[in-house]
């Protein structure tokens, strides 16, 4: 296999005007750097944590920490890859500023619409005030109803079929 590889890099180097070799350096030199150049930050980021991580439970657990990885691994770097977890914490961020500026809208019409009661109130109080105001008046009750004719209070309990 180190004789191939040995072979394909002696053939791009000596063989640059061939047809072949036009082929194996775009193959091989020019197609991987092309996709390294669009990596951004973020994905590099995420290969170092990945590459950590995976470092991490390798010295930690040894061959039970590399078999569990190798289990793992592909799915969680397909997952990753898939989704661009970026891309869901840039939604997420999204969604909260707007319900954070919906709520203080909803906040701002409320502390209007109470000011304006206060105001209202406070505009009363002073136009009463103004106009020398006038003295509560109490309430009136009823009188209480004097009690039944027949009722004397303690004929105790009776059924309904009585």
């Amino acid at each position: 296999m180190t004789f191939m590889l040995l072979a394909t890099l002696i053939a791009i180097l000596l063989c640059t005007e061939t047809d072949m070799g036009k082929r194996l350096r775009r193959l091989l030199i020019e197609a991987p750097a092309q996709a390294l150049s669009r990596l951004t930050l973020g994905q590099i980021i995420l290969a170092k944590v990945v590459l950590g991580v995976t470092l991490l439970a390798a010295l930690l657990f040894e061959s039970e920490g590399l078999r569990l990885l190798s289990l793992m691994l592909p799915e969680g770097l397909a997952w990753l890859m898939a989704f661009d977890v970026a891309t869901f914490v840039d939604l997420f961020a999204t969604v909260v500023l707007i319900a954070a500026a919906a709520r203080l809208r909803g906040l701002r019409d409320l502390a209007r619409s109470a000011l304006a009661w206060a105001r209202a109130r406070a505009s009363r109080i002073m136009d009463r005030a103004r106009r020398g105001g006038r003295a509560r008046q109490g309430r009136v009750r009823r009188p209480k109803a004097p009690p039944a004719k027949g009722d004397d209070g303690a004929a105790g309990w009776t059924p309904a079929w009585a």
